[in-house]
């Protein structure tokens, strides 16, 4: 078995280090990384290639770097890895995310043991501690179950999907080449690109998705300022993610994105009359439509107001939403 790990850089050079020697400190040696930088500045681009031709000097060639010609954004970055990489199991990284260090090994034995597509296993995130997925919250409301130790399989992907929610970044989830054969990521809109990606892939592979309930897994940071889920939004740089509007997925799934979109670009707005516009052009649509008032409209209008805490106390609204049954 072979791993790919495609990271996609955009002017993150904070992490990226890290990052990278995390996988190449990895116990499991059967491994490419493919770096794709998408367009980033002069001094973050002179940086990667330096970072990479120092890892080539030490006689260490499982790093290969791909720049874009123009900034293209992660679906395209991603989908430029997929292309150009030579493993039969692939898994995307962040670029200021790491892995632990037996992570690639404990997923190789699970793989070769286990006949899946997708293997899902946890993440930790560097400010919280929090871990996902919950394990004992989704066995509590049937949503996965146990087929043997330390591994779980489910029926409803979307519901565990949504409870959780499952992914915190890419890392976690670990994909065979076979799925990739017919699925890429989405290369027009550059938020919860990843989410919508692996969405399609689970839902086509629903009966062979593992998960594992290890010590290893994914240290989940997403600390860069110029991360585009912390970048400050100006109103007119704010426009409807086209996949809402498509109603071939599973509609506890669009609804849970569209309030964690919704909740993103109204905290990333640049001031209270801003939000106020956010707040008026995609109130009406068909998710509020269909949604208890307490749950949802509350807590947005509490968001113009910046009282997070309150949000997430209140409904539970940022990343533990509830889902329509």
């Amino acid at each position: 078995m072979y791993f790919s790990i495609i990271i996609p850089f955009y002017n993150k050079k904070d992490r990226v280090d890290l990052s990278i020697h995390s996988v190449l400190n990895q116990t499991c040696a059967d491994f490419e990384i493919i770096l794709v930088d998408d367009f980033s500045n002069s001094a973050d681009a002179i940086y990667l290639y330096d970072l990479v031709a120092d890892i080539h000097k030490a006689n260490n060639y499982q790093i290969r770097l791909i720049r874009n010609k123009t900034n293209k954004g992660p679906g395209y970055s991603r989908n430029v890895g997929i292309d150009s990489s030579l493993g039969n199991v692939l898994i995307f990284l962040d670029a200021d995310d790491c892995l632990t260090p037996n992570y690639l090994e404990t997923i190789k034995d699970v793989f070769e043991k286990n006949k899946c597509s997708v293997l899902i296993s946890k993440t930790i995130e560097s400010d919280t501690g929090i871990i996902r997925p919950n394990f004992d919250k989704l066995q509590s409301k049937n949503l996965i179950f146990e087929v043997s130790k330390n591994i779980f399989s489910t029926d409803d992907f979307v519901g565990a999907f949504c409870e959780d929610p499952i992914f915190c970044g890419c890392a976690n989830v670990a994909i065979s080449r076979n799925v990739l054969d017919v699925i890429k990521f989405n290369e027009v809109d550059r938020n919860f690109e990843d989410w919508l990606f692996f969405y399609k892939v689970c839902s086509l592979t629903s009966s062979e998705i593992l998960f594992q309930k290890i010590c290893e897994g994914v240290i989940y940071f997403n600390e860069s300022s110029d991360s585009l889920s912390r970048k400050i939004l100006k109103r007119n740089e704010i426009t409807f993610p086209t996949w809402f509007n498509d109603f071939s997925f599973d509609f506890r799934f669009t609804h849970f994105l569209y309030f964690n979109w919704l909740f993103s670009v109204i905290k990333r707005s640049s001031g209270f009359v801003d939000r106020i516009h956010i707040f008026a052009k995609f109130f009406n649509s068909r998710f509020y439509k269909k949604s208890p008032i307490w749950r949802f409209f509350i807590p947005t209008i509490m968001l113009l107001f910046n009282l997070d805490l309150a949000v997430i106390y209140f409904s539970k609204f940022w990343k533990k939403i509830q889902y329509d049954r």
